[in-house]
């Protein structure tokens, strides 16, 4: 009894702490200290904590506080994207899509808006209906494009509610 209340205290103490650094880090980055924020989000990393992950990724992605480095920010954010960080899927779609930091690659790109899709990303939902009306990575399917931006048009994505209105507009038997 003692050792499994002992390891309760320890796992919280260790949670607790984490949460305290990240708090620090998030401190240091929108005061502008890049530097600080990174060292802090570099120690909670260790601790596999998706957010310093994804935020690590960032700091590399913008070049603040470190020298810009596609592969370096692709690399935490796929982590961070594994363990079921929204932003982070989304992200790691986005640099597949585009060959940032990584090889072009449509069908992982479609993979990881998938997912963040289903974790309630709505830019997720409309770039799905774009790779679908543009064949990228699927076969060409204006009916799927428009299910997607139905969706994320629901949700209130203004770029989806263009697209639908101009998808129906040109084929307007995808609508009915």
């Amino acid at each position: 009894m003692r050792y499994k209340l002992w390891m309760i205290f320890i796992t919280l103490t260790l949670f607790l702490s984490a949460e305290t650094t990240f708090q620090k880090a998030q401190k240091a980055y929108n005061a502008g200290n890049y530097v600080k924020a990174k060292k802090l989000f570099e120690q909670l990393v260790k601790q596999k904590n998706i957010k310093a992950q994804y935020n690590l990724g960032y700091l590399y992605d913008k070049g603040q506080g470190v020298k810009k480095d596609d592969k370096i920010a692709f690399k935490w954010y796929k982590k961070s994207a594994q363990q079921g960080y929204i932003d982070a899927q989304y992200n790691t779609a986005s640099f597949y899509y585009e060959g940032r930091g990584t090889k072009q690659n449509y069908e992982k790109a479609l993979y990881w808006y998938l997912q963040a899709a289903k974790n309630g990303d709505v830019q997720a939902l409309y770039n799905l209906g774009v790779m679908h009306l543009k064949a990228e990575g699927v076969i060409r399917n204006k009916l799927k494009a428009y299910e997607f931006w139905k969706e994320a048009a629901k949700i209130g994505n203004p770029q989806a509610e263009d697209s639908l209105d101009k998808l129906c507009q040109e084929s307007p038997w995808v609508c009915r």
